[in-house]
């Protein structure tokens, strides 16, 4: 089994845009941004609806993190941890897996169980994992990342069999 890195060749950016003239995904009645991504297979031109529509995020990780994978001599194993495969494609599932949007009370606050809160503080990691359960919210703006702790804290005082709130990133 070799624990050899990826070649320098696909050390490139995951993502690029495959024309200047591209039309952002977010504006009505246009054609979604198409983007270069590479995934363990290979390149491959996608629309960022496309990603959207099988919830599949961009390979994005630190470059220390990057390193640490490269360094760590099972660059075979880890990279499946990080990096997009086009098998995300045929990969039926949900971007919340567990139902937590519907378990935010208050933006930012999760109380799914009743002694327990979980405060999500931001929507930013060192990398994309792929297995990620929280990925939906990841670099993106979403109400359940606490914006106002005024409101966070006025919640858990009228709830007091909430007794542990984890503060938490987005865990993977």
């Amino acid at each position: 089994m070799s624990t050899s890195p990826r070649p320098s060749s696909q050390e490139l950016p995951s993502t690029q845009s495959t024309s200047p003239n591209d039309v952002s995904a977010n504006t009505p009645g246009k054609k979604s941004h198409s983007i270069l991504m590479n995934f363990l297979e290979g390149s491959r031109v996608v629309t960022l609806d496309e990603l959207r529509e099988n919830d599949i995020t961009r390979y994005q990780v630190t470059k220390f993190y990057n390193q640490q994978i490269k360094d760590s001599g099972y660059y075979e194993q880890l990279k499946y941890i990080v990096e997009p495969s086009t098998q995300e494609f045929e990969s039926p599932g949900s971007l919340d897996t567990s139902g937590e949007h519907n378990n935010t009370v208050v933006p930012g606050l999760q109380h799914k169980y009743a002694q327990t809160g979980l405060l999500l503080v931001t929507d930013r990691c060192a990398s994309y994992c792929r297995y990620c359960f929280r990925k939906r919210i990841v670099g993106n703006d979403s109400d359940e990342i606490a914006p106002d702790y005024a409101q966070v804290a006025g919640y858990i005082r009228q709830h007091p069999e909430m007794n542990n709130v984890l503060a938490g990133i987005r865990l993977s």
